[in-house]
């Protein structure tokens, strides 16, 4: 498999781990099918709460809004 990622989502993710130390952090990667195997990254949530030195635990409410818009952006496509 092969995940494609752009530019932004690569730099989001870099500053974001240089913010958080070492502190666990996490997001949701929300992408699209562009050939067999192969994925296309179009953008990311970043939750910055919830994580310590070890773990980290997901809040589903924090990506609700995330996960739902490219779906309302690109009519269910």
């Amino acid at each position: 498999m092969k995940i494609l990622l752009p530019r932004p989502v690569v730099a989001l993710w870099k500053g974001e781990l240089r913010r958080a130390g070492r502190r666990e952090i996490g997001g949701v990667l929300m992408g699209e099918a562009v050939a067999p195997d192969t994925f296309r990254g179009v953008e990311a949530s970043v939750q910055r709460a919830g994580g310590t030195a070890t773990s980290f635990v997901r809040d589903l409410g924090h990506h609700g809004d995330a996960i739902g818009a490219p779906y309302r952006r690109t009519g269910h496509d």
